[in-house]
């Protein structure tokens, strides 16, 4: 009878003792794991996404203006909702929708019911407010 210490096993061809199945398992798993890793990483509806980067060149900077009644204020997230008048430019058509702010100190001396003109910076699919003129 032999012992298990002479008894092998085949892998991709090779012959190797049974006293190496536990290391080969450990580097299958990391193995396994690290490519999973790799693959979710990569897979855009998986991970956040630049649309400008993932097109190797960064989209430019559009600024784009419009006016608007404000419909409600959250000072504390900087953000605001407007009624606001088309923007052709990007195929807006007049709606109400909210906005995050470049800078809380925009949203200073304005109220809900305010008329407005809001200068707003489009780069890809991201769009923000970066000027707010009260009128």
């Amino acid at each position: 009878m032999s012992s298990a210490k002479n008894k092998t096993f085949g892998l991709f061809g090779a012959r190797r003792p049974l006293s190496a199945v536990p290391a080969l398992l450990v580097l299958a798993f990391f193995t396994l794991a690290a490519g999973l890793t790799l693959a979710v990483g990569a897979s855009p509806a998986l991970a956040q996404h630049d649309h400008g980067a993932a097109h190797g060149s960064p989209e430019p900077e559009m600024i784009y203006s419009t006016t608007g009644v404000i419909v409600e204020l959250d000072t504390a997230n900087s953000r605001l909702v407007a009624d606001h008048e088309a923007i052709p430019q990007v195929g807006w058509g007049p709606m109400v929708m909210g906005f995050r702010v470049a800078a809380p100190d925009l949203l200073d001396g304005l109220a809900v019911g305010d008329r407005v003109r809001l200068d707003i910076s489009f780069r890809g699919q991201t769009y923000l407010v970066v000027d707010v003129e009260k009128l």
